[in-house]
């Protein structure tokens, strides 16, 4: 689940890219065990960073993924 590995990343957009990977697998899951085989997953980030020097500095991001889906139906 979320947070339950620490990886380092020097591009931050490869770290990004994980983020997102890892989150839409873990929302995908708890909407299968929800109920639902046919997820929409939406991913939404927020980034913080800063100027230092004159330079931009990456401070966090925050990513997350929205599950929604209709449960299957019993037969």
């Amino acid at each position: 689940a979320s947070g339950e590995t620490v990886r380092d990343f020097v591009d931050e957009a490869a770290a990004i890219a994980a983020a997102e990977i890892d989150v839409r697998a873990i929302a995908a899951g708890r909407a299968r065990d929800a109920g639902t085989d046919s997820a929409e997953i939406e991913i939404a980030s927020e980034f913080r960073v800063s100027t230092v020097e004159g330079q931009r500095m990456f401070i966090e991001a925050h990513v997350v993924a929205v599950a929604s889906g209709r449960p299957r139906i019993a037969v």
